[in-house]
């Protein structure tokens, strides 16, 4: 456990810290940073934790425990998640650019949005080259948030498989798998302690002429837990690991300056949030508690499926099914009734 004094810089209180150093610290032991209003207490591995660093995913609305998820993937994904025990959380970057809709906020909305930020910076500056340089510092640090300071896990709910997500995240000629769990077993399978998770049903609107859809509970991320309506047919469920450290790097006014001239991903890759792109997409899980069955499609192997018990016997709890795909599994011909009888019907002559 480690204490850093608060200090009161232009009226704001700020930890005790070097300038220019990543706060909270880019440190894999720290467990989790809270603040009494003197001093910033730094947890690290082996500490006696307090309450709010407990925890599990914070789900914005309440979703049955039992609802039943899938996430299909490619072996190779699949050998990843066993080796690491981790979750791979895309970084929002990436998310954006597979489908341009993503993380973004609705055209009409977003024209309001830019609306009041130049009445509201007008107000106060003067100079058109400083407001319009705001107005770009702005409108960055916005979709910094969710592109470089978010990774996203994606799942699919469904009580059953789906034919159009083996197709989507194996693709048509490749070999994968696709491990079921539920929600309850989510909450209790994700490591939380460094980080702050949370999970929501994904919403899909119409980004041209349409708005956020409003809940309460999820006030805020509205932006993350949206996605175009054309995809409506995946119901997702998102869960979202934040990155708690990201305002550390606008305190310095030249790397401000700095970060406009080059715009990211480019960029990251020369700061000290390399690190962070680097390491932080993994999430530790319990994989005993994760997977309650795994699914396999084998194409062009015979020995696919006991290759994929194998892994399983060695990696995954004893109580874990894993069995062929119903949907490129067609039962043998001799059980399936033949309802067309030949003498029925004249011979064609």
């Amino acid at each position: 456990m480690r204490k850093v004094p608060v200090v009161v810089k232009d009226g704001i209180g700020r930890p005790d810290w070097p300038e220019g150093e990543a706060w909270p610290p880019l440190d894999e032991n720290i467990v989790g940073v809270l603040c009494n209003g003197k001093e910033y207490i730094i947890y690290e591995e082996g500490d006696d934790l307090p309450p709010q660093l407990k925890r599990s995913v914070r789900f914005l609305r309440d979703i049955p425990d039992d609802r039943v998820v899938w996430r299909y993937m490619e072996d190779v994904r699949f050998l990843d998640l066993l080796e690491k025990q981790a979750i791979y959380f895309t970084p929002g970057y990436k998310l954006r650019n597979r489908e341009d809709y993503e993380l973004r906020v609705p055209v009409r909305l977003a024209e309001t949005e830019a609306a009041h930020r130049v009445a509201r910076l007008s107000s106060w500056i003067s100079d058109r080259d400083e407001l319009a340089h705001r107005l770009a510092f702005e409108e960055w640090t916005d979709d910094a948030k969710y592109l470089y300071m978010s990774g996203i896990s994606c799942w699919h709910v469904n009580p059953v498989e789906n034919h159009a997500m083996w197709q989507i995240y194996v693709g048509k000629e490749k070999s994968g798998v696709a491990i079921k769990s539920t929600v309850g077993r989510l909450k209790r399978a994700i490591d939380t302690r460094k980080r702050f998770v949370h999970a929501d049903m994904v919403a899909y609107i119409d980004y041209s002429n349409g708005s956020y859809e409003r809940h309460p509970s999820a006030s805020g991320f509205e932006r993350i837990y949206s996605k175009s309506h054309f995809y409506s047919f995946e119901n997702e469920l998102r869960i979202v690991y934040e990155y708690p450290g990201f305002v550390w790097e606008y305190d310095d006014p030249q790397r401000r300056q700095a970060l406009l001239k080059e715009r990211p991903p480019a960029r990251f890759a020369k700061t000290d949030l390399g690190h962070f792109l680097t390491n932080f997409p993994y999430v530790p899980v319990n994989l005993h508690e994760l997977i309650s069955e795994v699914v396999v499609r084998g194409v062009g192997s015979s020995t696919y499926l006991d290759e994929i018990k194998a892994l399983a016997t060695t990696h995954l709890s004893p109580d874990t099914t894993v069995v062929p795909s119903a949907v490129y599994e067609w039962p043998n011909d001799s059980s399936v009734p033949f309802h067309y009888d030949p003498s029925q019907y004249p011979a064609a002559t």
